[in-house]
């Protein structure tokens, strides 16, 4: 049996086996490689949509090649329907609802992971969905991403000290939204990739950020994805690597409270954060969870407060402005640096500097924008 086509090349197909469960990579050894429902696949998958017998790869004049086996619901390569047709390096594969993506060792691409999406009960992919992983994949392997910064302002002057790192896709014809461009990404299992991208570039950018009167580095507020979390490792090593070549731009992690479960494990990445000179943020602190335990037990440096607090807050009641102080009090006692994102007018400046804030940070200090166009001059003289 041939064991490794075309010049020794191993080559493997990446997604997610079982339902619910990580991305996995399948190496296509030995040849021939049989994929179906029964017991004695070589990859077995548990889909009503998958035959018994559905497909094999084969070698044939060390071209690899995919052989539907009269499956009821087809085996489709970029969305077109096969009998039998070679494989490229990057092909999206189709074995009835089941993806998976062709790769080779000699890949070069920053995905580590994959995980599928899920068709439903179309028979076939259909072209708009193989359309999203190719633009995605395509933006992971160029990073193609257009940088942005927003300002955060300090309640007490008035003066900018940090900003925080925006991205937007930057290529023809794929979405440029970043709530779509993760919408999709997280169905393909590509939101940690995705993510680890905007964040490079924006760091990289960040190294030209203009001083401020009040700073002479603002900080920088960069975001990680929830699943960033299930791999710590390689995040710190995207860090450490930025560090060899910027050592003393400010950086603050911005890591969502619902990540945050295990404190002894967020203790021993907060140690080794703190040795890159990298700040913490809970980002979003409020939309779920309040999760004080976790603050009291690991405390960050900052506190990001949900758009939601900072809403119409000069027209709420007393008793919800108490309950805010409280919070905002309780995380000064801390010594936790507070954050209000998504101040849009000047009342609910007021109403969050009246309440005990820090920074704020929203469209009535500035919108985001291109690193080109910042001057770092203060945007508003103090509120009130």
């Amino acid at each position: 049996m041939a064991d490794m086509p075309q010049n020794g090349v191993k080559w493997y197909l990446r997604g997610q086996i079982e339902e619910g469960g990580g991305a996995s990579r399948i190496i296509l050894r030995p040849l021939p490689f049989t994929i179906g429902r029964a017991a004695d696949a070589d990859l077995r998958l548990d889909s009503d949509r998958v035959s018994s017998r559905h497909a094999e790869v084969v070698l044939q004049d060390s071209v690899l090649v995919i052989r539907d086996l009269g499956s009821t619901n087809g085996t489709f390569i970029n969305g077109e329907r096969v009998t039998e047709k070679a494989l490229t390096d990057g092909d999206v594969v189709h074995f009835g609802d089941q993806q998976f993506q062709i790769k080779s060792e000699r890949s070069q691409s920053p995905m580590s992971k994959t995980m599928p999406f899920r068709l439903g009960v179309e028979a076939g992919p259909g072209p708009k969905k193989i359309q999203q992983v190719k633009d995605l994949v395509r933006l992971l392997e160029t990073g193609a991403v257009r940088v942005e910064f927003q300002p955060l302002i300090r309640f007490s002057d008035g003066a900018i000290v940090a900003y925080e790192g925006l991205g937007r896709g930057d290529l023809d014809g794929a979405p440029s939204s970043p709530g779509e461009l993760f919408a999709a990404a997280e169905g393909l299992g590509l939101a940690a990739e995705l993510s680890a991208v905007f964040r490079q570039r924006q760091l990289l950018a960040a190294a030209n950020l203009p001083p401020s009167p009040a700073v002479e580095r603002p900080a920088l507020f960069v975001n990680t994805h929830p699943a960033e979390m299930d791999d710590w490792e390689t995040l710190l090593d995207s860090l450490r690597a930025f560090r060899r070549l910027e050592a003393s731009l400010p950086i603050v992690l911005e890591i969502h409270e619902s990540s945050v479960t295990d404190i002894k494990t967020f203790r021993a990445l907060r140690e080794q954060l703190n040795e890159l000179k990298v700040q913490q943020a809970f980002d979003d602190f409020g939309t779920g969870q309040a999760r004080l335990e976790e603050l009291c037990e690991v405390s960050p440096d900052y506190v990001k407060f949900d758009i939601r607090f900072a809403r119409d807050l000069h027209l709420a009641s007393e008793k919800r402005r108490d309950m805010i102080h409280s919070l905002v009090k309780m995380m000064e006692d801390m010594d936790i640096t507070t954050v209000v994102e998504g101040v849009e007018n000047a009342e609910e400046a007021e109403a969050c500097r009246a309440l005990g804030f820090d920074l704020a940070q929203g469209y009535h200090f500035g919108r985001p924008a291109p690193l080109a166009t910042l001057s770092g001059e203060h945007r508003i003289g103090r509120p009130g």
